[in-house]
C-alpha cells in the first residue's frame, strides 16, 4: 500500500470489526486501500473509521461504493464513521455515499 494511507484493524468493537483508514486516498492507492478493506469483510459487521482521513478524491469515493457492493454480496453491513465537521463526510454526502453506507459520527480509539 502507498505511504498515503494506512489500514489499522480492531478486533470487534460493540460487536463489529474496525479498520481505521488513516491519511490520503486517490488514484496512486485507491486499489490498495480496497483490496485492504474488502480483506476485512470476514465478519458479520464492519465500521470503516474514516476521522484518521484527511483527503479523500474521486478515486476513494470509489472505494467505497465497491466496498459497498462486495459487502452486499457478501451479506456484510458497513458502516462509515466521519466526524461531523469533517470535509471528508462532506464530500461522502456530495456524492451519495450515505445512501449505500451509513455514516456515523462516533470515531474508535486504536
Amino acid at each position: 500500500m502507498s505511504e498515503l494511507a494506512r489500514l489499522l484493524v480492531r478486533e470487534a468493537v460493540d460487536g463489529r470489526l474496525v479498520v481505521r483508514v488513516e491519511g490520503e486516498v486517490d488514484a496512486s492507492n485507491a486499489g490498495a486501500v480496497l483490496q485492504g478493506l474488502e480483506s476485512a469483510l470476514t465478519e458479520p459487521e464492519l465500521l470503516v473509521d474514516l476521522s484518521g482521513l484527511g483527503y479523500l478524491d474521486s478515486a476513494g469515493v470509489r472505494v467505497l461504493y465497491a466496498l459497498a457492493e462486495s459487502a452486499a454480496v457478501r451479506r456484510t453491513r458497513v458502516s462509515l464513521a466521519v466526524p461531523e465537521n469533517s470535509p471528508v463526510r462532506r464530500v461522502l454526502e456530495v456524492a451519495g455515499v450515505n445512501a449505500v453506507l451509513p455514516l456515523e459520527t462516533r470515531a474508535v480509539s486504536l
